[in-house]
C-alpha cells in the first residue's frame, strides 16, 4: 500500500482511478447517503468540503495495481474530483494545491501529465526533468 507526503496530489492521482471505475462503489455509496446527498443537489450551497467523503478519499491505499493504471495526469481546478468533495469548490482557494509530488516514481506507466492549474512551476520541471510529456 502507498501513500504520498501531499495528499492533493494523491487525489490528482484518484481522479484518474476514479475515471476508470475505481473505488467507485463506495464512493457513490457515501454520496447517496441522506447526509449527504442534499449537499450535490444545488440546493444547500455547500461551498465547504465534506469530511466524511474528503476522509474517505485522502484514506483510500493505494496498490501497486492501482498505480499501475496511471498513464496520463491532469493538474486542474476543474478535475472532478474536487466537485465530489466539494460540490462547489469555486477554485479560487488555494486549498487543493499541490505543493509536492514526491512519490510520483511510483507511477510507474504516468506518461504524461497536463498542467492547468494548482502545480507550481518547481515540481513541473520534476516530472519534465524524468522525460514525462508535460503539457
Amino acid at each position: 500500500m502507498h501513500d504520498f507526503p501531499d495528499s492533493n496530489f494523491k487525489l490528482v492521482i484518484l481522479d484518474q482511478l476514479l475515471k476508470e471505475g475505481s473505488f467507485t462503489k463506495r464512493l457513490n455509496e457515501l454520496r447517496s447517503d441522506p447526509k449527504y446527498a442534499e449537499n450535490y443537489t444545488g440546493e444547500v450551497d455547500y461551498g465547504e468540503p465534506i469530511p466524511e467523503i474528503e476522509d474517505f478519499l485522502r484514506d483510500v491505499k493505494l496498490t501497486d495495481d492501482d498505480l499501475e493504471k496511471v498513464t496520463d495526469l491532469c493538474f486542474d481546478g476543474g478535475n472532478d474530483i474536487y466537485q465530489i468533495i466539494c460540490p462547489f469548490w469555486d477554485g479560487e482557494s488555494d486549498y487543493f494545491d499541490i505543493r509536492d509530488i514526491g512519490g510520483f516514481e511510483l507511477l510507474k506507466n504516468l506518461r504524461s501529465v497536463t498542467c492547468i492549474s494548482m502545480i507550481s512551476r518547481d515540481q513541473i520541471d520534476r516530472l519534465r526533468s524524468t522525460g514525462i510529456s508535460v503539457r
